[in-house]
């Protein structure tokens, strides 16, 4: 699936950042640029993925983009990175995958107290 490249890239961004937060100086223009670019297009590709299969995936499969963005969002953090339209993201793929969850347990429920009601 795509977040197997993305979970790649995204630990090529943390192994640079940690990178260049150990040289003296620090080489925080590294990050910024590594931000600009690399940062950016993860997050358009996953915009682009959810717009296009988001729809189609189910509660798991959201559940492992939830579960991406958070630890790409807290691992930003780690570095001081504050990115909200990852954390936006992470939002939204959390209220997907809560209806996403309700809908298919909502009718088990339904069926399950609808056979207790005829014993």
């Amino acid at each position: 699936m795509i977040l197997q490249a993305c979970e790649a890239v995204r630990e090529e961004i943390i192994e640079t950042f940690d990178s260049c937060l150990t040289l003296k100086p620090q080489r925080k223009d590294i990050i910024c640029s590594w931000m600009e670019i690399h940062h950016v297009h993860l997050v358009t590709l996953l915009g682009n993925f959810w717009e296009k299969f988001g729809v189609d995936l189910n509660p798991y499969e959201t559940l492992s983009m939830v579960d991406f963005a958070y630890t790409y969002h807290n691992k930003q953090r780690k570095f001081g990175v504050r990115e909200d339209s990852l954390w936006n993201g992470f939002l939204i793929l959390c209220n997907a995958y809560s209806r996403k969850i309700h809908s298919q347990i909502t009718p088990l429920i339904l069926g399950v107290l609808e056979n207790e009601s005829h014993v």
